[in-house]
């Protein structure tokens, strides 16, 4: 019985290991990585026939067995998911998805077109980022960059910067505002004098004297009537202006930075705010400049620039508020280091006409043009823009003179304190103001 039983096991063990053993399940390999944008599909073939599907977000996509092997994707929102897929083979393939809101592919690969042919400009993509790096940027490649940002807004970034980071660097902005005043008066017309000679009255006579004694006398002669000297004149008259500097300013700015300049004043605006209330809004007018300078390692500067100038038109009232005569322009600039740029063509005119003309017969069709003086008068104005860029660091003679003349301004403005405070005290009683100028 024993001997019976051992033999039994022993065939047992034969057939058992004569017989193949179930395969048992293989993870997938951890390379696998799928990315994605929102909006997209795909279908993914298996070389086994597909069991059981499992997602880790289901916010970000969605997944769907299209047969068999064939697997369907959906990217339904931004962000990272796990994929895992059982096979009837006991094997599992898992992947991580990466879903982008754009086509980052798409996108990456116009940026690599636009730039293919310059060799200053690198493109790299990271996450659902696209960085372009230069060291510096020629006016085309900035207009390109330009375009990119304006399409792209949270994909685009682009890096410049090169030797000496040209975002650091500051630019010195010298400009002068100058009003070009055109102003022509025409006087053009018969002008009749204002005053008049009053009436006159003439007696004459003639005789012959002999001896001291008159022989014969003619009778007396006598006039009277409107004896006039009228004069008239014709006028031709044509007065031209001069042109006059509004304003100076200097500004500084780094790369890629804004500089602004303003000088004028605030129009309040009363505004009905709700039943009985009047709110008050401050329109502002004057003179204002404002400047976003861009450069390279060349030395150009690109600069956008904006100038504008108002002024309070009282011809224009209403409710008691005057109007406002605004003159603007924004437009972009290439400029060189030191070098000089003109900047014009906001004109204004005025006219006036004015006539002067004797009561009545002035009137007269035809004949009333004899007896009218007319003054046409005209201010055209032109606002000229002169602008002279530097890059400048500390050492730069811009930057020394706008501190010497600072420091000068200092010393005289406590100077003048100091004379005046020394007029006001008491005699004996020693300055408020100690020698360096500080408060005590």
């Amino acid at each position: 019985m024993i001997r019976f039983n051992l033999f039994s096991a022993a065939v047992m063990a034969a057939f058992i290991a004569a017989c193949p053993l179930p395969a048992l399940s293989q993870a997938a390999p951890a390379d696998a990585t799928l990315r994605m944008y929102v909006g997209e599909t795909q279908t993914i073939r298996m070389p086994s026939e597909v069991m059981r599907i499992a997602i880790g977000n289901g916010k970000v996509m969605s997944a769907s067995t299209l047969n068999a092997r064939e697997v369907l994707l959906v990217a339904n929102d931004a962000g990272e998911s796990r994929l895992t897929i059982w096979l009837k083979d006991k094997t599992q393939r898992t992947q991580t998805v990466y879903v982008t809101l754009s086509n980052m592919a798409r996108i990456s690969s116009e940026v690599h077109q636009l730039f293919f042919n310059d060799p200053n400009v690198s493109v790299r993509t990271v996450g659902e980022r696209i960085f372009l790096e230069a060291s510096d940027l020629s006016a085309l490649q900035a207009k390109k960059v330009s375009a990119l940002e304006k399409a792209y807004p949270q994909q685009f970034v682009a890096i410049i910067g090169g030797e000496g980071n040209l975002q650091e660097r500051t630019i010195y902005m010298n400009a002068e505002i100058v009003e070009i005043r055109k102003s022509a008066l025409e006087n053009l017309g018969i002008q009749w004098q204002q005053a008049i000679n009053g009436p006159a009255a003439d007696v004459a006579a003639s005789a012959e004297i002999r001896g001291g004694r008159a022989r014969t006398v003619n009778p007396f002669l006598w006039t009277i009537g409107l004896a006039s000297a009228i004069t008239s004149r014709i006028n031709l008259l044509e007065q031209r202006g001069d042109a006059y500097v509004i304003a100076t300013p200097q500004l500084t700015s780094r790369c890629g930075g804004t500089a602004d300049f303003t000088a004028g004043g605030e129009l309040p605006i009363p505004i009905a705010s709700g039943p009985g209330q009047i709110a008050v809004e401050f329109k502002p007018y004057g003179i204002r400049l404002q400047i976003e300078p861009r450069c390279d390692t060349q030395g150009n500067i690109r600069a956008k620039l904006g100038i504008e100038l108002s002024q309070i038109d009282r011809s224009v009232t209403v409710l008691g508020v005057p109007g406002l005569l605004t003159r603007k322009a924004i437009t972009e600039l290439d400029l060189v280091d030191g070098r000089s740029m003109l900047v014009s063509g906001l004109t204004s005119l005025r006219v006036n006409d004015e006539i002067d003309q004797v009561p009545g017969v002035g009137d007269v069709p035809l004949l009333g043009n004899l007896f009218r003086n007319k003054n046409l008068g005209g201010e055209r104005t032109e606002l000229v823009l002169l602008i002279t860029p530097a890059v400048v660091t500390n050492e730069s003679p811009q930057i020394t003179r706008s501190l010497e003349r600072g420091r000068n301004l200092q010393t005289e403005a406590i100077d003048r304190l100091r004379s005046r405070i020394k007029e006001q005290a008491p005699q004996g009683t020693p300055g408020a103001l100690p020698a360096d100028g500080g408060i005590r």
